[in-house]
Protein backbone atom coordinates (compact mmCIF):
# COMPACT_ATOMS: atom_id res chain seq x y z
CA UNK A 1 0.00 0.00 0.00
CA UNK A 2 2.92 2.43 0.59
CA UNK A 3 4.33 1.99 -2.93
CA UNK A 4 0.48 3.06 -4.36
CA UNK A 5 0.31 5.93 -2.19
CA UNK A 6 3.78 6.65 -3.25
CA UNK A 7 2.90 6.49 -6.92
CA UNK A 8 -0.22 8.54 -6.10
CA UNK A 9 1.49 11.65 -4.77
CA UNK A 10 4.66 11.64 -7.18
CA UNK A 11 1.51 11.13 -10.43
CA UNK A 12 -0.16 14.49 -8.35
CA UNK A 13 3.01 16.07 -8.38
CA UNK A 14 3.94 15.72 -12.65
CA UNK A 15 0.52 16.70 -13.33
CA UNK A 16 0.31 19.80 -10.98
CA UNK A 17 3.85 21.03 -12.41
CA UNK A 18 2.97 19.71 -15.89
CA UNK A 19 -0.14 21.73 -15.67
CA UNK A 20 1.88 25.25 -14.70
CA UNK A 21 0.52 27.76 -16.98
CA UNK A 22 3.52 30.40 -15.83
CA UNK A 23 4.79 30.57 -18.88
CA UNK A 24 3.07 31.06 -22.23
CA UNK A 25 2.94 29.16 -25.16
CA UNK A 26 4.16 31.36 -28.07
CA UNK A 27 3.84 29.48 -31.44
CA UNK A 28 7.10 29.02 -33.64
CA UNK A 29 7.77 32.02 -35.97
CA UNK A 30 7.81 31.15 -40.09
CA UNK A 31 11.07 29.87 -41.32
CA UNK A 32 12.55 30.10 -44.71
CA UNK A 33 15.23 27.74 -45.76
CA UNK A 34 18.80 28.72 -46.01
CA UNK A 35 19.93 29.95 -49.16
CA UNK A 36 23.00 29.00 -50.63
CA UNK A 37 23.74 31.64 -52.96
CA UNK A 38 26.57 31.14 -55.91
CA UNK A 39 29.77 32.66 -56.86
CA UNK A 40 30.38 35.80 -58.72
CA UNK A 41 31.77 35.47 -62.44
CA UNK A 42 30.73 37.61 -65.70
CA UNK A 43 30.81 37.01 -68.88
CA UNK A 44 30.16 40.04 -71.77
CA UNK A 45 27.00 40.13 -73.75
CA UNK A 46 27.77 40.93 -77.29
CA UNK A 47 25.93 40.64 -80.05
CA UNK A 48 24.16 42.99 -83.13
CA UNK A 49 22.19 44.84 -80.85
CA UNK A 50 23.64 48.60 -80.08
CA UNK A 51 25.04 47.79 -76.78
CA UNK A 52 27.01 45.91 -74.66
CA UNK A 53 27.57 44.34 -70.93
CA UNK A 54 28.37 42.50 -68.30
CA UNK A 55 26.28 39.47 -66.82
CA UNK A 56 26.34 36.90 -64.54
CA UNK A 57 27.63 33.72 -65.01
CA UNK A 58 24.46 32.12 -63.27
CA UNK A 59 21.86 33.57 -65.72
CA UNK A 60 20.89 31.91 -69.45
CA UNK A 61 20.10 34.60 -71.63
CA UNK A 62 18.07 34.74 -74.18
CA UNK A 63 17.48 36.95 -77.38
CA UNK A 64 14.11 36.98 -78.51
CA UNK A 65 14.10 38.31 -82.07
CA UNK A 66 10.38 37.33 -83.31
CA UNK A 67 9.17 40.58 -84.40
CA UNK A 68 11.33 43.71 -85.91
CA UNK A 69 9.73 45.92 -83.39
CA UNK A 70 11.01 43.45 -80.59
CA UNK A 71 14.71 43.84 -81.92
CA UNK A 72 17.05 43.24 -79.50
CA UNK A 73 14.68 42.55 -76.66
CA UNK A 74 16.11 39.82 -73.99
CA UNK A 75 15.66 38.00 -71.27
CA UNK A 76 18.03 36.91 -68.86
CA UNK A 77 16.83 33.84 -66.72
CA UNK A 78 18.50 32.83 -63.42
CA UNK A 79 16.67 29.01 -62.84
CA UNK A 80 18.40 28.58 -59.40
CA UNK A 81 16.05 31.31 -57.69
CA UNK A 82 13.38 30.94 -60.62
CA UNK A 83 13.62 34.45 -61.61
CA UNK A 84 13.57 36.66 -64.97
CA UNK A 85 15.24 39.90 -66.00
CA UNK A 86 12.96 41.07 -69.08
CA UNK A 87 15.18 43.97 -70.84
CA UNK A 88 13.07 45.89 -73.94
CA UNK A 89 15.24 48.03 -76.18
CA UNK A 90 13.79 50.84 -78.19
CA UNK A 91 15.39 52.70 -80.56
CA UNK A 92 14.93 56.74 -80.02
CA UNK A 93 13.72 58.31 -83.34
CA UNK A 94 12.13 61.65 -82.42
CA UNK A 95 12.76 63.56 -79.68
CA UNK A 96 9.36 63.59 -78.11
CA UNK A 97 10.33 59.47 -78.11
CA UNK A 98 12.41 59.67 -74.78
CA UNK A 99 9.71 61.81 -72.53
CA UNK A 100 6.82 58.91 -73.96
CA UNK A 101 9.24 55.79 -72.64
CA UNK A 102 10.40 57.69 -69.35
CA UNK A 103 6.88 58.17 -69.04
CA UNK A 104 5.86 54.43 -69.56
CA UNK A 105 8.49 53.44 -67.20
CA UNK A 106 7.73 55.66 -64.53
CA UNK A 107 4.06 54.54 -65.28
CA UNK A 108 4.63 50.73 -65.41
CA UNK A 109 6.79 50.70 -62.00
CA UNK A 110 3.67 52.87 -60.27
CA UNK A 111 1.11 50.60 -61.59
CA UNK A 112 2.56 47.99 -58.04
CA UNK A 113 2.27 50.30 -56.04
CA UNK A 114 -0.78 48.98 -55.11
CA UNK A 115 0.97 45.95 -53.66
CA UNK A 116 3.98 48.27 -52.43
CA UNK A 117 4.87 49.34 -49.51
CA UNK A 118 7.09 52.05 -50.55
CA UNK A 119 9.15 52.47 -54.28
CA UNK A 120 12.92 53.81 -53.83
CA UNK A 121 14.29 55.65 -56.97
CA UNK A 122 18.03 55.60 -57.65
CA UNK A 123 19.44 57.76 -60.24
CA UNK A 124 21.87 56.47 -62.65
CA UNK A 125 24.32 58.47 -63.53
CA UNK A 126 27.77 57.25 -65.91
CA UNK A 127 29.17 60.33 -68.05
CA UNK A 128 32.01 58.37 -69.29
CA UNK A 129 29.43 55.83 -70.84
CA UNK A 130 26.58 57.98 -71.21
CA UNK A 131 24.55 55.97 -69.45
CA UNK A 132 21.31 57.79 -67.61
CA UNK A 133 18.33 56.47 -65.93
CA UNK A 134 16.60 55.39 -62.77
CA UNK A 135 16.47 51.92 -61.14
CA UNK A 136 12.93 51.70 -59.13
CA UNK A 137 13.31 49.63 -55.87
CA UNK A 138 9.85 48.54 -55.21
CA UNK A 139 9.58 46.93 -51.55
CA UNK A 140 7.00 44.74 -50.52
CA UNK A 141 4.70 42.01 -52.13
CA UNK A 142 4.39 43.57 -56.02
CA UNK A 143 4.72 41.20 -59.02
CA UNK A 144 8.15 42.97 -59.64
CA UNK A 145 10.52 43.80 -57.10
CA UNK A 146 13.05 46.07 -59.52
CA UNK A 147 12.89 48.06 -62.48
CA UNK A 148 15.10 50.28 -64.11
CA UNK A 149 15.64 52.22 -67.14
CA UNK A 150 18.64 53.51 -68.89
CA UNK A 151 19.35 55.85 -72.01
CA UNK A 152 21.81 58.11 -73.57
CA UNK A 153 19.06 60.80 -74.56
CA UNK A 154 20.22 61.00 -78.02
CA UNK A 155 19.45 57.58 -79.76
CA UNK A 156 18.94 54.16 -77.47
CA UNK A 157 16.40 53.22 -74.14
CA UNK A 158 16.64 50.44 -72.48
CA UNK A 159 14.48 49.30 -69.67
CA UNK A 160 14.39 45.85 -67.60
CA UNK A 161 11.80 44.68 -64.66
CA UNK A 162 12.79 41.67 -62.52
CA UNK A 163 9.73 39.13 -61.85
CA UNK A 164 9.92 35.82 -59.54
CA UNK A 165 7.96 33.22 -61.01
CA UNK A 166 5.97 32.48 -57.44
CA UNK A 167 3.59 33.95 -55.51
CA UNK A 168 5.32 37.39 -54.00
CA UNK A 169 6.40 37.20 -50.50
CA UNK A 170 9.22 40.13 -49.88
CA UNK A 171 10.60 38.43 -46.89
CA UNK A 172 11.27 35.28 -48.40
CA UNK A 173 12.47 36.76 -51.86
CA UNK A 174 14.82 39.34 -49.90
CA UNK A 175 18.08 37.38 -49.82
CA UNK A 176 18.01 36.56 -53.26
CA UNK A 177 16.82 40.08 -54.28
CA UNK A 178 20.01 41.49 -52.69
CA UNK A 179 21.84 39.08 -54.84
CA UNK A 180 20.18 39.45 -58.01
CA UNK A 181 20.65 43.51 -57.29
CA UNK A 182 24.18 43.40 -57.62
CA UNK A 183 24.01 41.47 -60.61
CA UNK A 184 21.84 44.28 -62.10
CA UNK A 185 23.88 47.22 -61.05
CA UNK A 186 26.64 45.12 -62.63
CA UNK A 187 24.96 45.14 -65.74
CA UNK A 188 24.06 49.20 -65.56
CA UNK A 189 27.73 50.14 -64.41
CA UNK A 190 29.17 47.75 -67.56
CA UNK A 191 26.61 49.08 -70.55
CA UNK A 192 27.93 50.49 -73.26
CA UNK A 193 25.96 52.05 -76.19
CA UNK A 194 26.94 51.55 -80.06
CA UNK A 195 27.01 54.06 -82.42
Amino acid sequence: MNHKKLFSCILLLYIFFSCNHTLPTVPKPKGYLRIDLPSKKYYLFESNCPYLFEYAANYSIVELKEKDEQKCYFTLHFPVFNATLYVTYKELLKNDDIKAFIENSHNMAYEHSIKASSIDKKSIVIDSTKVYGLVYDIKGNAATPLQFYVTDSIKHFLRGALYFNVKPNYDSVKPVLDFIKTDIDNLLHTLHWKY
